[in-house]
């Protein structure tokens, strides 16, 4: 049941990397044509390429264009989390979330915050998660996720039992896709730091420096109007290891999606830790 969840969102987040790829790529330049002479004569060999001095060496690799950047980023939460097909590329880790969400509540016309956290320990396919939101908290266990023998497990009274409900409440650990999707049209490199010991690449991310279009196909299909904030990738394995986050969400009538019912502000942030050093196991 949850890995077609998986694939189902996952294929939208990859459409979406898709769009941002094919209106900011270009093609490679033409090549320059060899004149021809008049008609019967055999065209004159080109002048030889002039001598150049060797160019100085790099003292940094260059920046990748700008498709491949938003790539990158807009899939490294993926890769921290295991919504990939390399699975969780960290190995074992710590991992710390929490937001505020705007919601559309139909029954008063009004859009409310939802207020959430949520902490995991990851050890390959396996996953301990604690999640609180609105008061309540739900501690769980996910074990080989992914795979044919995937168990879900679910602490109740004090007594652990296998779940059918934690799919519902994992499916959570989705929503920092797409404030990321979107705040990764507009990339900056802000250089390295160092996240827990780990070297990350930092970028500075807002939708308003987005290529002229991409904020319309992108921010338009998710009703997300801006996202901008900070993240850290790790240099190593290409992995979200921490994220800062504010974006803008509108609400539009499912009848008339011209029609606006109203905007919310959301936020989230993400840290991870401990590489490396994780165990999960049931208690």
């Amino acid at each position: 049941m949850f890995g077609n969840s998986h694939r189902i969102l996952l294929g939208t987040s990859a459409c979406l990397v898709i769009l941002l790829i094919v209106a900011c790529g270009g093609g490679a330049p033409a090549a320059t044509p060899t004149p021809l002479g008049p008609p019967g004569e055999t065209p004159a060999a080109p002048p030889p390429a002039a001598t150049q001095p060797p160019a100085p060496a790099a003292t940094q690799p260059p920046a990748p264009p700008a498709a491949d950047l938003q790539s990158r980023i807009s899939d490294s939460y993926n890769r921290t989390v295991g919504l990939t097909d390399a699975g969780v590329v960290l190995g074992s880790f710590h991992i710390e979330m929490s937001g505020s969400d705007p919601i559309w509540n139909a029954e008063t016309s009004q859009v409310e915050t939802k207020n959430w956290a949520m902490t995991a320990d990851f050890q390959g396919d396996d996953i301990h998660l604690v999640y609180t939101s609105d008061g309540e908290t739900t501690e769980g266990w996910v074990i080989d996720q992914g795979k044919e023998s995937e168990k879900w497990y679910e602490m109740v009274g004090g007594q652990v039992q296998e779940s059918f409900l934690l799919p519902l409440v994992w499916l959570n650990v989705l929503t920092p896709i797409f404030p990321l999707v979107v705040a990764a049209t507009g990339p900056t490199s802000q250089g390295g730091e160092s996240i827990d010991g780990r070297a990350a690449e930092k970028y500075g991310v807002d939708s308003a420096d987005a290529a002229p279009g991409v904020m319309g196909m992108v921010g338009g299909f998710l009703n997300i109007t801006s996202s901008r904030g900070t993240v850290w990738v790790d240099q190593a394995t290409v992995a979200l290891l921490k994220t800062i986050l504010d974006y803008e969400q509108k609400f539009t009538d499912p009848e008339k999606p011209e029609t606006v019912l109203g905007t919310g502000s959301g936020h989230v942030e993400i840290l991870v830790t401990r590489v490396g050093q994780v165990t999960v196991q049931l208690p």
